[in-house]
């Protein structure tokens, strides 16, 4: 693990830069040159390369095991239903705002609720936690 981390430490900017300039570069030539629907499969992986990115972080860093990220995911995807449904918005900008909102606030109250533990208490708590929304969206739906 010592040798990961002074490999991260001593990269410099400038490799980083040269790596990710042409990855930014093909990802925003894609859609114009790959079909829509393979540009909306590769939309779908960034996604959730950003979810394997945030559990890699909680995981990876501080060893904590958390159930609850498609909490998160879930709580976006309301929000957003329910501002197509009740306040007919067709703004791209404002379901992203909408979903990023909604998710940080469900996010610092399962964090203020969650921080205190470790270990698989941590675990049991974000599952307990994410089954509450999940039996919440799915009495609501129906």
């Amino acid at each position: 693990m010592t040798t990961t981390l002074s490999a991260l430490r001593t990269r410099s900017p400038l490799k980083i830069v040269v790596w990710a300039v042409p990855i930014a570069v093909l990802l925003a030539l894609a859609p114009y040159v790959i079909e829509p629907y393979h540009t909306i499969l590769l939309g779908y992986g960034l996604i959730y390369a950003i979810a394997v990115l945030g559990f890699n972080l909680l995981l990876g860093y501080t060893g904590l095991l958390s159930f609850g990220h498609s909490a998160y995911f879930g709580v976006g995807a309301y929000a957003v239903a329910f501002m197509v449904k009740y306040l007919h918005t067709q703004s791209m900008e404002l379901f992203l705002l909408g979903a990023i909102v909604a998710s940080v606030l469900v996010t610092t109250l399962f964090g203020y609720v969650c921080v205190r533990y470790t270990r698989i208490f941590f675990s049991i708590l974000t599952l307990a936690l994410s089954q509450v929304l999940w039996s919440l969206a799915f009495s609501s739906s129906g």
